[in-house]
């Protein structure tokens, strides 16, 4: 079980934000002021929030903290402003809903319009756009009675293009960065997001 901290971000996710923020802001005599242009493939690991309506089953929604990837491909034209297509996979999280076993999954693809702010050392950069996400969650229906032998099932299905956003830096290495994102999505009646810190690679 994962312990939350005043602010409202679980453990693993405040240790990884400060890995990445020493990362992203260490001198290098070589970092390159302005943006790497080109085309650029990458992929990252972090942690998702992945939240689903349960549309009536309960009167509760599912929310649980999972382990997180996604990879992405894009191009930067010119030094501010690119396109990007990643593919985001938040987990299979398990968690208790209406007081018995529930589970979620959470995974799709989102296409971003990318705006850079480059700096000394960085990149900083937001994104929005549009992600279909495919998701599932599986539970008890505590709205419905149910003979005593057998509980009340139900499972969602659900696919759907929706708004998404994101904020990010990016610390460069010539075409190599190290890379973090934080990703909103709205998604299965409710806004799953992903934190996340990898690498990508500009092919000049």
């Amino acid at each position: 079980m994962r312990h939350f901290l005043p602010s409202g971000l679980s453990v693993d996710v405040r240790v990884w934000a400060a890995a990445a923020c020493a990362i992203l802001m260490l001198p290098c005599a070589n970092a390159i002021a302005d943006g790497v242009v080109g085309l650029y493939a990458g992929g990252e690991i972090g942690e998702s929030r992945v939240e689903a309506d349960s549309l009536g089953y309960s009167t509760n929604n599912f929310k649980e903290n999972h382990s997180a990837y996604q990879f992405m491909v894009g191009i930067r034209p010119v030094s501010v402003i690119g396109v990007e297509v990643d593919y985001v996979n938040f987990g299979h999280p398990r968690s208790t809903l209406n007081d018995a076993t529930a589970d979620a999954t959470l995974k799709g693809a989102a296409a971003f319009a990318v705006f850079y702010l480059p700096a000394p050392v960085m990149d900083i950069f937001a994104k929005a756009g549009l992600a279909r996400l495919q998701s599932t969650l599986n539970g008890v229906d505590a709205i419905q009675p149910a003979c005593a032998c057998q509980p009340a099932l139900f499972s969602l299905d659900r696919t759907d293009t929706h708004f998404a956003a994101g904020l990010g830096a990016q610390y460069k290495f010539g075409p190599l960065a190290i890379r973090t994102d934080y990703e909103y999505f709205e998604s299965a009646g409710a806004h799953p997001t992903v934190w996340s810190l990898g690498f990508t690679f500009t092919f000049l």
